[in-house]
């Protein structure tokens, strides 16, 4: 949009340095020799429209103040609100909670692995055992 603003007022420049060269030549045109008064009226009012402000012009200037005005509201909101940092702390102390509940996940997981393989162990010891006994009867 501001890109777009430049140029327009690039062409509006030009537009304007043409208007005062014609200007120029009339009034030069006018000490030498009296051209028809009618006609230097009329080309002049046709110059001063052409370097009058295109809608377009306006329109993009608005455009771009309104955008800046929401850019910096914004900015301003983000940088006084009171809530400003506190969705990035949930956010932190979430992720943390999460690797705690993976960590906490994975030892009761370990831990059951190791109590299966004691309770197997007893049980083969048990079995053991009682073939032991039922030799030594």
């Amino acid at each position: 949009v501001e890109e777009l603003a430049g140029r327009l007022d690039k062409n509006l420049q030009s537009t304007k340095m043409v208007l005062r060269l014609r200007e120029e030549a009339l009034g030069k045109a006018k000490k030498g020799e009296e051209p028809d008064e009618a006609s230097t009226a009329q080309e002049m009012e046709h110059l001063r429209k052409m370097a009058e402000c295109p809608p377009e012009v306006i329109r993009m200037r608005m455009e771009v103040q309104q955008v800046r005005q929401r850019m910096e509201r914004l900015e301003a909101e983000n940088g006084v609100h009171p809530a400003k940092g506190k969705m990035t702390k949930l956010e932190t102390e979430l992720k943390e909670l999460y690797a705690v509940k993976l960590e906490e996940g994975g030892i009761a997981a370990q831990a059951l692995e190791d109590r299966t393989a004691a309770d197997t162990s007893r049980e083969e010891t048990e079995g053991k055992n009682k073939v032991l006994e039922a030799q030594r009867d």
